[in-house]
């Protein structure tokens, strides 16, 4: 049985950040989603960028090179398990 992998989140308190984050990742090749931010994550503008776990490493080098951070809120882990949602934030 295959666990179900957890995605990651990008929150920014900008939507306008959040959508230039989400267009700088598909000009580098990876699939992206906008998505509502989860109401566990408790800030944030509404809409977050959604990554797959095994992005992540690649999604960290172009965020640490990406100009436009000063909303950021964190990533957060994000898991549906059953109607239950898992939220937990990843570093800081």
């Amino acid at each position: 049985e295959e666990k179900n992998m957890a995605d990651i989140i990008y929150v920014f308190r900008s939507r306008n950040e959040t959508m230039a984050f989400a267009d700088v990742l598909k000009r580098s090749g990876i699939r992206n989603t906008v998505v509502n931010t989860p109401r566990e994550c408790m800030s944030g503008c509404g809409i977050s960028v959604k990554i797959t776990m095994q992005d992540m490493g690649r999604v960290n080098g172009i965020f640490g090179a990406f100009p436009y951070k000063s909303t950021f809120q964190g990533r957060f882990s994000f898991e549906k398990i059953g109607i239950k949602t898992k939220v937990v934030k990843i570093g800081n």
